[in-house]
């Protein structure tokens, strides 16, 4: 309502800041408009005074790393060579020649990847388990195979597309079939983490009846079927890249929600085989299977990488996450890959690790990649190398910048998002809005209507295979070799780094212990690296401190004198020096420590530039990202980050580098350091509430995109939350964070390709911090480093900033120490981001699509019949409401009217006592509703007395919050010490306007609207319920929510006899 007072930030809060105008006049979040109209700015403070120790809950159950499952990371291999024992008898030309499988063994081994790996037996699959999947008549004719003669062999061959029949067939597809089972049960058994099979014949083309395509039994729906019924998993991904549509897995599957099945495939609208009209994005599932199959057809030859990712980023990782399977088969198919003669695509074989290694952050790891299509042998066997790789945690090597994905892909992702939208919580970031044109998704062949096979015919010609000709395979031999050159895996003689000294503990807030940037916070963290047995497989890197002239790269040289000066200053001139700054406090050791995690930092620059290590991490405060060159800010001296940046290029010539700040506050000073520069993409995560959270400048809004050379290279995701959100859900996390990632962090970053990735690590978005008021779980703080680590090939530093909640900070940089030391993320249950998230990701991609062809998919999408129809009868709905409304506002009035006039004419009858009683308690319940909603001004109304305020218009009911009537922590408060004061300053600021009174132990301290040092009274001393000397209110910590009951009346008739002159109740 107009004129609440501010909430004193409970659970979710928000940063402190000090409007220019009278906070009791003000909305939660909103300043009161000045002359001029414009809103006022707040002056953004962080707290610094916090009187006692800080006990925080642990909300970490079940989310720690400790409570993580222990799961093996070893890699499983399959290959036999008994399954190079069959060919074609009349065609020498035969695409699944032996060599295929050959090759990817011989390459795997030459590479030393084989012996990096646990060798799985290859045992044959018995007829039960051929029969989960395929007719018994089917299996008996393959079987019979093994007792005809050739003549009889090549004649079977009429009646199926495609394959070829040998006396070893049968032995070589049970041996295919049972490799692939074989590898789920050691996946699911956690003998081994991951798997790749190497094997023939493939399998996703062969249904239930028959076999077609060079396959004969579906080894990945058989091994899926097993899963299901003998393994006790309940939801099993299937993910086909195999060039061509896997349709037969799709026919096993299309009823079964328990599986999911998404396939891209080559289809140029029918024209491509198999040339089936179920192959079209538009077949989504039937039944209890409806939207669980994905076809993502592919209407162009010649998609990229940067195709492939889009499909990825926009499609195949949000719906898998929200699927959440607990185990993932990809039907592996390299003949999407360059050079392949079926395909015509210009997939490079690196990519294959980009795909394989977003994959496995889902099911926990259990990921099994098989063997089906390929036949280039060169880009086959390359392509399954850079895969395994990817399964042993190598290195995903890192890509030319992306090109922008086709015009023919993107009208396909925009199909496929229009009609599984119904279906999925993840497809929202599209528009649907009657009152704008939606994108025309109709596309067309030139060549007219496609060919569709509608039937199996009884009688298939044998054709001869064409070979690729030897100028055109040498051609693609030499880009394919070219490629592989440039893209070596990178090698270092470490894992990880990392960097920590205690002299870094020595900068602390001498007068204030508890100050939330303490040195607890780096001890902490070190302590719980060290138990969880994390710090043991890392290098410790020596420790230093920076030089002036790499401080000079990003600080002025006067600034870093006024620091150094601090060394020589006296402690009780420390005040007068921090007023200089915003939310700073100086100590003699403040510039030493500062030097040291500037220094120390660049240590593990290094480190990972010169592969000692492939990635590292820095326990380091004070933090830094929002130090400005000449000035220190928000508890920040020096910016690390930026210094670091600067370093690797000056020092090691690094080209492009990319920093991620994932701090719940904007970094200010990182942006303004980088953004006229085109060679750092700067990218900032965090809650802005229009500017109203800390920092408090419009600079973290997504429409400052950078200046100059720098336009398009400052990507800000702010977060915007009412302030009434807070409280009736929870607050953003896990899914809005993963969300921006997919959606715009990871296709930006694909499309810029650094040499090397910074995380401005601040862990205050996390579950339980007291100031960012977030839910990110340790799980997605795992994840987004996961992303992340495919980037410039591992080259990646993470960088503490804040995090204030020393359990949550701890737990979360463990979580992505795990996950840099090759750990696999947790599964998110919850993955549905909120509306506000939705609408912050929507603005961002709508600015910066102008410079980053990879947000591909802004729209307008067609409304489907149904939504039509629905949003006609909403808008009925709300019209017919409206009039109703009107019409009673209008019945209101002229009742109003007729009452007054009864009232001033002289014949009017006084009220009966009963009528009075029945008026002031409607005044009283109004009252106790209302004065959550009512500010100062509402309240002096009041001061009348409780039977001469008016009842409050039913019209303005809309706006109120409803308090509880009881919560259990009632109990807690004390009697009244005496009359309350409500003039009573701040304890720790002084500050007189708008202040709470703590019901426990009657302390006074200011509201979120100044330094919230009520909030943190509450965290240090466990008192959960306060009361608002501004509108009366009360609210308590515990319950995140508004209180009223009978036994708070007396201290509110304390208040208001104080600060009106008359009590408002009675009772």
């Amino acid at each position: 309502m107009p004129g609440m007072a501010s909430r004193p930030s409970g659970k979710v809060r928000s940063s402190p800041k000090k409007p220019n105008t009278s906070p009791s006049q003000s909305k939660p979040g909103l300043g009161k408009p000045n002359s001029s109209g414009t809103k006022p700015k707040p002056s953004p403070v962080k707290p610094s005074n916090v009187k006692s120790g800080v006990h925080v809950e642990d909300k970490f159950k079940g989310l720690s790393l400790r409570s993580k499952p222990k799961r093996p990371t070893r890699t499983g291999f399959m290959y036999d060579e008994s399954m190079l024992n069959y060919t074609s008898l009349h065609d020498e030309n035969y695409l699944d020649s032996p060599d295929r499988i050959s090759c990817c063994y011989d390459k795997c081994r030459h590479l030393g990847l084989v012996k990096r790996c646990i060798r799985l037996k290859v045992t044959m699959a018995t007829d039960a388990d051929l029969l989960t999947t395929h007719e018994e008549e089917y299996v008996e004719k393959i079987k019979s195979t093994s007792r005809v003669s050739d003549d009889e062999l090549i004649s079977m061959e009429h009646g199926y597309h495609n394959i070829c029949m040998h006396k070893n067939v049968m032995e070589c597809a049970r041996l295919a079939a049972g490799a692939a089972i074989e590898m789920m049960k050691a996946i699911v058994s956690d003998r081994v983490g991951n798997g790749l099979a190497v094997i023939r014949p493939p399998g996703h083309h062969a249904t239930r009846e028959e076999g077609a395509g060079l396959c004969y039994f579906n080894n990945v729906a058989i091994a899926a079927n097993h899963c299901l019924e003998k393994l006790d998993i309940n939801r099993v991904l299937i993910v086909d890249w195999d060039v061509h549509h896997g349709n037969g897995t799709q026919d096993l599957f299309y009823k079964d929600s328990r599986v999911m099945y998404m396939s891209i495939h080559r289809y140029e609208h029918g024209w491509f085989w198999p040339n089936l009209r179920k192959s079209d994005y538009d077949h989504i599932g039937e039944g209890e299977g409806l939207g669980y199959n994905l076809n993502i057809p592919l209407n162009k030859t010649g998609m990229t990488d940067g195709d492939y990712l889009a499909i990825f980023h926009q499609l195949i990782m949000p719906l898998a996450m929200e699927f959440n399977p607990s185990a993932v088969i990809v039907s592996a198919g390299y003949d999407c890959a360059l050079g392949c003669p079926e395909g015509e695509m210009k997939l490079s074989p690196p990519v294959f690790s980009h795909l394989v290694h977003k994959l496995k952050s889902l099911a926990d790891g259990r990921l099994a990649v098989i063997l089906e299509g390929g036949y280039n042998l060169e880009s086959l066997s390359e392509s399954v190398g850079y895969s395994l790789r990817a399964l042993l945690d190598d290195c995903c090597p890192m890509l030319s910048p992306t090109q922008p994905p086709q015009p023919e892909l993107v009208n396909t992702l925009l199909n496929c998002i229009n009609v599984m939208r119904p279906h999925w919580k993840c497809f929202k970031y599209q528009r649907t809005d009657v009152t704008e044109k939606a994108v025309n998704l109709d596309s067309f062949d030139s060549r007219g209507p496609a060919p569709f096979v509608t039937g199996s015919p009884a009688y298939h010609e044998l054709n001869k295979e064409t070979p690729q000709p030897e100028d055109v395979k040498e051609k693609f031999s030499e880009q394919i070799r070219k490629i592989v050159a440039e893209h070596p895996t990178r090698t270092t003689t470490a894992r990880s780094s990392y960097v920590y000294d205690e002299g870094m503990l020595k900068h602390k807030c001498a007068m204030d212990p508890t100050h939330p940037e303490k040195p607890e916070r780096i001890a902490r963290i070190h302590q719980m690296l060290e138990d969880y047995g994390l710090l043991s497989k890392c290098i410790k890197l020596k420790s230093r401190k920076a030089t002036k002239a790499e401080l000079s790269s990003v600080h002025s040289q006067k600034y870093i004198a006024e620091l150094k000066a601090l060394e020589s200053t006296k402690p009780r001139d420390f005040k007068e020096l921090e007023e200089k700054y915003n939310s700073i406090y100086l100590h003699p050791d403040t510039y030493s420590s500062s030097l040291l995690a500037a220094g120390s930092l660049l240590n593990i620059v290094d480190s990972v530039m010169t592969n000692e290590s492939r990635n590292g991490f820095a326990i380091t405060r004070p933090p830094g990202h929002h130090a400005e060159e000449g000035t220190a800010f928000g508890f920040c001296f020096l910016n690390n980050v930026p210094v670091a940046a600067k370093y690797a290029q000056e020092k090691h010539g690094a080209k492009r580098i990319a920093i991620i700040d994932w701090d719940v506050h904007h970094g200010n000073g990182t942006q303004h350091m980088f953004e006229s520069d085109n060679s750092v993409l700067y990218i900032s995560l965090h809650r802005y509430d229009n500017s109203f959270f800390f920092p408090g400048s419009e600079d973290g809004n997504y429409d400052k995109f950078g200046k100059g050379k720098g336009v398009g290279y400052n990507v800000n995701i702010p977060f915007n939350r009412k302030w009434i959100d807070f409280r009736s859900s929870r607050p953003p996390g896990d899914p809005e964070y993963i969300a921006a990632f997919q959606q715009v962090v990871m296709p930006i970053c694909y499309e810029f390709a650094p040499d090397l990735v910074f995380i401005s690590a601040g862990f205050d978005a996390a579950k339980g911090d007291p100031l960012g008021g977030y839910s990110l779980t340790p799980g997605g703080y795992a994840h987004m480093t996961h992303m992340l680590s495919s980037l410039a090939d591992g080259r990646l530093i993470l960088v503490l900033e804040g995090g204030y909640n020393l359990n949550s900070i701890s737990e979360s940089f463990s979580s992505c120490v795990d996950i840099m030391m090759g750990g696999t993320p947790p599964r998110i249950d919850d993955t549905e981001p909120d509306s506000s998230a939705v609408s912050t990701i929507q603005n961002v991609i709508a600015v910066h699509k102008a410079f980053w062809k990879s947000l591909c998919c802004d729209a307008v999408l067609p409304l489907s019949k149904k939504e039509l129809e629905q949003d006609k009868e909403s808008t009925e709905e709300k019209t017919d409401s409206l009039v109703e409304l009107l019409v009673g506002k209008l019945k209101a009035m002229a009742v109003e009217e007729g009452s007054a006039t009864k009232e001033n004419s002289s014949d009017a009858k006084p009220s009966t006592p009963a009528a009075k009683s029945d008026e002031s308690k409607g005044t009283a319940e109004t009252l106790a509703a209302g004065e959550v909603a009512a500010g100062a001004a509402a309240a002096g109304e009041a001061a009348s007395g409780a039977a001469g305020a008016g009842a409050m218009d039913e019209s303005m009911e809309m706006f109120a919050v409803t308090p509880l009537s009881w919560c259990a922590h009632i109990e807690d408060n004390l009697p009244l010490p005496g009359m309350l004061d409500t003039s009573s300053p701040c304890l720790d600021c002084g500050h007189v306007g708008e202040n709470w009174v703590c019901l426990t132990c009657y302390k006074v301290y200011c509201s979120r609207y100044q330094k919230e040092h009520m909030l943190f009274h509450s965290i240090a001393s466990d008192h959960k319920m306060v009361l608002s000397f501004a509108d009366l209110s009360v609210w308590c910590y515990a319950c995140d929510s508004y209180i009223h009951h009978p036994d708070l009346i007396p201290m509110k008739n304390s208040a208001h006899l104080n600060k009106f002159g008359v009590t408002y109740h009675t009772d």
